[in-house]
This record gives C-alpha cells, sequence and structure tokens, in this order.
C-alpha cells in the first residue's frame, strides 16, 4: 500500500483490484482453473485406479506363484521319496547280502573252532598215551590241518 501511491503513480497502464476483479466469477480465466483442476483430479483418480488394479494384479502373480512353488515343493517332495524308497530297498538288499556273507564266514569260524578243538584233544590225547614215534606223526598231521584250515579261513574273509 505505502509501495503503489510513492513508487507507481507514474504507471498508466495499472489498474485498481476492484476493476480487474469485476466479474471474475463469470471470467473465462476462472473456467479454465476450474477445468484445470478438474483435468488434474481426473488423472489423478485414473492414477489411483491404475495402482489399485495393479496392486491386484500383483496379489493375483503372488497367489499364483505361490501355487507354483507349492506344486514345485510336492514333486521335489514325491521325488525325495521315491529315492528315500529306493535307497532305503537297497540298504536292505546291500544289508542283507552283507549278513549272509557274514552268516557264512561265522560258520565257517565255528566249524574251524569245532575241528580245532577236536585236533587239541586228540593232540592231548596223544601227547598222554602215545609213543614218540606216534607223537611226530600226529603233530606233522595236525599242523598240516591247522595250515589248512588256517587258509580256509584267510581265504573266506579276504573274499568277503
Amino acid at each position: 500500500m505505502v509501495c503503489v501511491p510513492s513508487n507507481h503513480k507514474s504507471c498508466a497502464d495499472v489498474i485498481s483490484i476492484s476493476v480487474a476483479s469485476k466479474n471474475a466469477r463469470q471470467s473465462t480465466a476462472l473456467s479454465d482453473l476450474v477445468e484445470s483442476i478438474d483435468r488434474r483430479l481426473s488423472n489423478i483418480e485414473q492414477c489411483i485406479t491404475n495402482r489399485d488394479c495393479a496392486t491386484k494384479e500383483i496379489e493375483k502373480q503372488e497367489l499364483e506363484i505361490k501355487k507354483i512353488i507349492l506344486e514345485m515343493r510336492k514333486k521335489v517332495n514325491t521325488h525325495l521319496d521315491k529315492l528315500e524308497e529306493k535307497l532305503l530297498l537297497e540298504l536292505g538288499s546291500t544289508s542283507r547280502y552283507c549278513k549272509s556273507e557274514y552268516a557264512k564266514i561265522l560258520q565257517k569260524l565255528k566249524s574251524a573252532e569245532e575241528k580245532l578243538t577236536k585236533l587239541r584233544e586228540q593232540t592231548l590225547h596223544i601227547k598222554q598215551f602215545s609213543s614218540d614215534i606216534q607223537v611226530f606223526l600226529g603233530m606233522y598231521q595236525g599242523i598240516r590241518l591247522i595250515v589248512s584250515e588256517t587258509k580256509a579261513i584267510t581265504d573266506s574273509i579276504d573274499a568277503s
């Protein structure tokens, strides 16, 4: 208010606010402003609608991807179940084979134990009741039997 009377007295084309605002309600500038605001609101509403649709699409895709992941997990689990079953069958088969082989070796060991126990008893009996020649010949046969049994047991163990 101080500036206008003191500095702008000489400006000829300056008009007062009351004159400039006359019929402002019916002016095209106001109509243009309202139209511009309406366009902006319409654009914002369209953006909101687009974002809502995009959000719904993201949620839809998320559900589809979760379904795919679940199906993949089921396939992996099925594959692992089959693999586990196969491995357990192989394990059972291998275990039965090993037990069978060990049972055979155990049987041979028990047989060898019986033979050697019998040989020991016979050797002690020969020592007590036989002549030196008979002891000598018995020892020779006993040693051959021990070597033979030891070799048979060793071969069985090495083969398994």
